[in-house]
């Protein structure tokens, strides 16, 4: 009988049929693609971790100077990873199934419980975290003490102390901010709430144990308690140079606040009286408000009535709303977001909560994030149980890094509705919802909102097939409903239509620069000190170099792999009737997709903004959302148990990899905020700054933003028409937003570093004529200022430092303004990067017949005499090869933190490290192109000698351009010294494209 029971139970695990799978092949295929695209990364780095970019275009940009190596390269690389290996991984898995039949079966099968995970869970993160990175947050070791106190104890159900805990120390942060409203006027130091909290927790738990209703009760007191975490943002005092200072939030936002704590508490109330005398009241206890809550508090950035130091990013996330609703501008013609229209929905609420001021921004985002999140909650609450939610709450959150960046809020809520299983076995309404929220997505945020759109597209084909071969479409066609309904779904579209086209095009204008102008390359890049820094010794530091870049090239394949493995579980042995006729096989069909498509993205989003010293950078938060399907995917459609286990640890763990932990991001417990010695408090409003508020502002950045706006406003007395359009005004959103000035275009020029947005920056400028704002932004967006600097349409306005609509356009009309006596210009790394990388320029430049040139050197300089004078304009780029020049032993540096000084370390010859780290060559040594412009004025530019090819970019320095010259000096020096040059240098004068308008 034993023996019989045996084989049956191994036949149902091993069952191709059954869900309870514990077939070990699988694993063993997908560990050995892991492996090999460790191997195949590494290899693939240390190969062509140095060679040249390929570029799309002449970007020059001041990331590129501070890191010049090959982006396309890290492109490639992950998608061969991606694609490739995903493909290979497939066709290994249907070959698996075919050629090696005998199942390999798992002996450890354990049930799963939610205790078992919360302990998995609770203990892996901190050992993690601390392994990675040495770091341990109180909040995240307390729980960590307090499971084998548990243990100790003898507490059986240890998903319910955990989760007492946690929300003993929201319920005592909360009464604490409630006493602060009152009057309290201590600062606390967060730390003893997760003390008090840890206490709680094990006494609650020690005499539930004969009392199971006394931790019912406790959880839902502590409920209660955390209504309170709502009122942080209602803090109005702060210690401005030793002196208590009020600024009142705004109505608005009190009135949200107010609301909210209604609803919560009718909402807790109700919960008290319906569970209250339960003892096992299951995943229902928890409270949508309170896993909102710990969503939002945990998602808290910035203070109050503090404004940012950041002067783009908040700035951005709600501009539109003023633009388009208040000052009129058409959509993607006058006023064109860089990205998307996420700033009209967060400017509203900033108009609608907080006055339309910046001083209310970071209250105003409580509301906004509050309201995010109440949508997202209630999502996941009709997926998993809330205990669940509530976990997740905990461990994940959206950006803080970039001042509450509004871009990925939508993923989720979006992915959440379209596998409801209600509405998935609706075909025709899931079908109208997809199209529906994948507009609405584009329309928010065109990159990831395609990304979504396009990852439900399988499930999108399966709902059409399925209903049309179940009968359901030709049992609804006749119905007037359905037709109805499609025809307003239609409607809407086309309305939308020539919104979608215009921008489109100009995203494209944009994307087509995007990946080489933004952020700096990961490879070779900086290290976090504190990533494995107990092997910070040399002879560890490849072990270091070697996990931060599996970490960051591999990551990201491999949730595409798994996407992989777990698509082909769910339709492995099922014929496709069989496939079609099961709606939870569609939703995982749908699943997998997302989760396939979103981490492709992500990687190139990374690539649009690297940032060193994260591993994934921003797209992090995109997978923030991945890791969350793909945690309720694991509960709801991984039956057998290890796997589940896997998976969901495996998801947890994300936010420790990036070092990112929600736990670890909860703000400090304050009554009152204390402005730095930096900070000037604005009690007033200002003419100037209408929308900036009563508020605390850094003293320079206040100036800044004042002198630009006088000047702009000055303009408006005399030089220009009440109310002209502005355009990269401090190269900042800020300068717009808070002088409440109308903008044009892209309104900032930092976004115009290619040739396509410059186009699309001239067509506007020409017929939305602005005051425009190029200071510092010649040599980044140099296509936009060749074109507005000689086109004739604009003159520069030599009292304002502007440039204002011409009355009559003329070519020439700027000759001699520019130079404002000597300059120097430091071009750094880029001009050897881009010369470096001639081979894929070489098309975006002409070659023009100069007069005679004579070259005479003069030891540690060479003249260029020309026969005759020309225009700067005629040659506006200068290359320069040292061919015969020594080169020299290159140097290396690995650097931590990004620190732009690192010393330079020496390796011996040939050793490996070297083929990860950076290298540059000639180190400290500058060639300096010296030239006098029509007044005698010197002007000098510089740049690092490098691998000795380089491409400089003239024009950009102060009177090249719209100036004769008849010679030119180039210097080497090393420091303060100037070097006798070896040999004769190449040199080529070149002409860059000129932005070609056609009809516009």
């Amino acid at each position: 009988m034993k023996h019989m029971e045996k084989k049956s139970q191994t036949r149902s695990q091993t069952s191709y049929k059954g869900e309870n799978v514990t077939d070990l092949r699988h694993l063993y295929v997908f560990l050995a693609f892991v492996l090999i695209s460790c191997v195949f990364a590494l290899a693939w780095l240390g190969t062509h971790g140095h060679d040249p970019e390929i570029y799309p275009d002449v970007i020059q940009n001041t990331n590129m100077t501070r890191s010049f190596y090959s982006k396309s390269m890290e492109f490639k690389l992950l998608w061969i990873l991606l694609l490739g290996g995903s493909g290979l991984l497939l066709i290994a898995y249907i070959l698996t199934g075919k050629l090696w039949k005998k199942p390999i079966p798992l002996r450890f099968a354990p049930r799963f419980t939610t205790d078992t995970l919360f302990v998995l869970i609770f203990a892996a993160v901190p050992f993690v975290n601390y392994l990675l990175y040495q770091q341990m947050d109180i909040g995240m070791l307390l729980p960590l003490i307090l499971l084998p106190v548990l243990y100790a104890m003898g507490v059986e159900k240890k998903t319910e102390s955990i989760l007492l805990y946690f929300l003993a120390d929201y319920a005592f942060l909360g009464l604490y901010y409630v006493l602060v409203m009152i009057g309290l006027t201590k600062n606390m130091d967060k730390v003893l709430f997760n003390v008090l909290a840890f206490f709680v927790a094990c006494i609650i738990s020690f005499r539930a144990k004969e009392r199971p209703r006394l931790m019912t009760r406790a959880l839902l007191v502590c409920q209660v308690l955390t209504i309170g975490l709502a009122f942080y943002i209602l803090i109005d005092t702060y210690l401005y140079e030793g002196t208590p200072i009020l600024i009142p939030t705004a109505t608005g936002v009190k009135v949200a606040v107010v609301l909210f704590t209604v609803v919560a508490l009718i909402e807790n109330g109700y919960r008290i009286k319906t569970y209250w005398k339960e003892g096992n009241p299951g995943g229902n206890l928890i409270s949508l408000s309170t896993a909102i809550l710990s969503f939002y508090y945990l998602q808290m950035s910035g203070y109050g009535s503090i404004i940012r130091k950041d002067m783009r990013h908040p700035y951005e996330c709600v501009i539109g709303f003023g633009q388009v609703f208040m000052k009129g501008q058409k959509l993607y013609d006058e006023y064109s977001p860089t990205s998307g229209l996420y700033s009209l929905l967060q400017g509203g609420f900033l108009e609608l909560f907080g006055e339309g001021k910046m001083a209310n921004y970071n209250a105003v985002c409580g509301v906004f994030f509050l309201s995010v999140f109440a949508l997202t909650v209630y999502l996941l609450s009709r997926h998993i149980d809330m205990k669940y939610v509530f976990l997740l709450s905990l461990f994940f959150h959206y950006d803080t890094r970039l001042e509450n960046y509004d871009r990925y809020f939508f993923i989720l809520p979006i992915a959440l509705t379209l596998t409801l299983p209600g509405l998935v076995k609706r075909k025709n309404l899931w079908l109208q919802v997809w199209i529906l929220t994948t507009m609405f997505h584009v329309l928010y945020y065109p990159l990831l909102g395609v990304a979504v759109g396009f990852g439900f597209l399988p499930m999108g084909l399966w709902q059409a097939v399925s209903m049309v071969k179940r009968g359901q479409l030709r049992a609804q066609w006749k119905k007037p409903f359905f037709v109805l309904s499609w025809i307003a779904e239609f409607a809407v579209i086309a309305c939308f239509v020539p919104l979608l086209w215009r921008m489109g095009k100009h995203i494209l204008n944009m994307g087509n620069q995007t990946i080489w102008a933004d952020g700096i390359c990961m490879f070779g890049g900086a290290l976090p000190n504190k990533f494995l820094g107990y092997l910070d010794s040399e002879t560890y530091s490849l072990i270091r170099i070697f996990g931060y870049d599996l970490l960051r090239f591999v990551g990201l394949p491999v949730i595409g792999y798994l996407a992989i493995a777990l698509l082909y579980t769910a339709c492995r042995k099922r014929t496709f009737s069989e496939i079609l006729s099961s709606d939870m096989t569609g939703t995982r069909i749908g699943v997998c997709a997302f989760l396939f498509v979103m981490p492709a993205i992500a990687d190139t989003y990374t690539f649009c903004r690297s940032e060193n010293l994260y591993i994934f950078s921003r797209a992090d938060f995109v997978l923030y959302s991945v890791f969350i399907v793909l945690f309720i995917y694991a509960l709801k459609h991984i039956r057998q148990s290890v796997w589940k286990y896997a998976v969901c640890l495996f998801v947890f763990l994300f936010p420790v990899l990036i070092n990112d932990v929600g736990l670890t991001c909860q703000p400090n417990s304050v009554a009152y905020f204390t402005a730095g010695s930096e900070m000037l408090y604005v009690p007033d409003q200002d003419e100037d700054l209408p929308r900036l508020g009563a508020c605390l502002i850094e003293k320079n950045m206040y100036n800044r933003i004042k002198t630009t706006a006088s000047t702009v406003n000055l303009l408006y007395t005399g030089k220009v028409e009440e109310g002209t359009p502005v355009f990269g005004l401090g190269g900042q959103y800020s300068h717009v937003f808070l002088g409440d000035f109308t903008g044009s275009g892209t309104i900032e020029a930092t976004v115009a570093n290619g040739y396509d947005a410059a186009v699309s920056s001239a067509i506007n400028l020409l017929h939305q004529p602005s005051v425009v704002d190029m200071a510092g932004r010649n040599y980044s967006c140099y296509y936009l200022y060749h074109w507005i600097l000689t086109s004739g349409y604009y003159r520069y306005d030599t009292q304002s430092g502007f440039f204002l609509p011409a009355e009559k356009p003329q070519k020439g009309i700027n000759k001699g303004l520019m130079s404002g006596g000597a300059s120097t210009l430091d071009e750094g790394n880029t001009p050897s990067s881009l010369g470096e990388s001639m081979a894929s320029l070489k098309g975006f430049f002409t070659e023009p017949e100069l007069p005679a040139t004579t070259l005479t050197n003069e030891g540690d300089t060479f003249d260029i005499s020309f026969a005759k004078t020309f225009d700067g304009d005629e040659a506006d780029f200068l290359y320069l090869e040292f061919p015969d020049e020594p080169l020299g032993e290159p140097s290396y540096y690995l650097s931590t933190d990004f620190n732009p000084n690192a010393e330079f370390q020496t390796y011996p010859e040939g050793a490996l490290i070297t083929r990860f780290i950076r290298r540059q060559y000639n180190v400290g040594r500058t060639i300096h192109v010296v030239y006098t412009d029509e007044d005698g004025e010197e002007h000098r530019v510089i740049c690092q000698m490098n691998k000795q090819k380089l491409l400089i970019n003239l024009g950009a320095s102060n009177a090249w351009l719209l100036n004769d010259h008849d010679d030119i000096r180039i210097e080497y020096h090393y420091g303060a010294k100037e070097l006798d040059f070896m040999t004769e240098p190449v040199v080529r004068f070149l002409k860059l494209r000129e932005v070609e308008l056609g009809d516009a």
